[in-house]
């Protein structure tokens, strides 16, 4: 049976799966944060993980958001 598991973090408990992870589901916001203390890895600047789909840009309450998804590079 192939499964899918959803980790909804925090910031160590990403860290400690995403070796196990073949995809990654991604909401990025663009809107900045002053007391951010814990961010997801950046897999755009990581050979491991290519970009296999990306929603239109989304607004909730003017705040302006895609969905992404990321795959584990083969090869």
């Amino acid at each position: 049976n192939d499964f899918e598991w959803f980790i909804i973090g925090g910031g160590e408990i990403y860290k400690q799966l995403l070796p196990y992870c073949d995809r990654v589901y991604v909401t990025k916001i663009e809107k900045s944060h002053d007391n951010v203390d814990t961010f997801f890895p950046n897999l755009d600047a990581s050979n491991e993980w290519v970009v296999t789909a990306k929603s239109e840009l989304k607004y909730y309450n003017d705040v302006p958001y895609w969905f992404w998804q990321y795959e584990r590079a083969t090869g």
